[in-house]
């Protein structure tokens, strides 16, 4: 590299050019990184989810009126797990448990075809289910 004096300058003024980019890109990614950087809801929905499919599988139970919630959850021999009773995703409520024994995992999904198909997809995504009961 031949650096000889006007050469030297090109190069430092191609430096202070490009200082204000850098600037920008330096500020930017500090207003970025500290939102990233701490622990959301859904890392821990995440780390929850994981330590509920390690006691798996389940028996998935999908309803639709809170009719019959009452009278599942009051009727029925259902033993919430104690230290992971239930976990809310996405607006719905997934009740994690045991019936005589039986690992289940319970979800109310409200009126509608559309609204069966997407709480049945999302147990089947999540959780760690061996079947579902509709």
């Amino acid at each position: 590299l031949d650096l000889k004096p006007t050469n030297r300058m090109a190069c430092l003024d191609h430096i202070l050019c490009l200082l204000p980019l850098l600037f920008i890109i330096i500020i930017s990614s500090l207003h970025v990184l500290p939102a990233s950087a701490t622990t959301s809801p859904n890392w821990k929905s995440a780390i929850t989810i994981r330590k509920v499919n390690r006691r798996g599988p389940y028996i998935g139970l999908v309803t639709v009126f809170e009719t019959e919630e009452n009278a599942f959850l009051g009727n029925v021999d259902f033993r919430p797990d104690p230290t992971h009773p239930f976990l809310d995703l996405s607006g719905r409520r997934f009740r994690i448990g045991k019936i005589h024994g039986k690992k289940v995992l319970y979800v109310r999904c409200g009126i509608g075809m559309v609204n069966a198909a997407a709480a049945t997809q999302q147990m089947i995504d999540v959780f760690n289910v061996k079947g579902i009961v509709r």
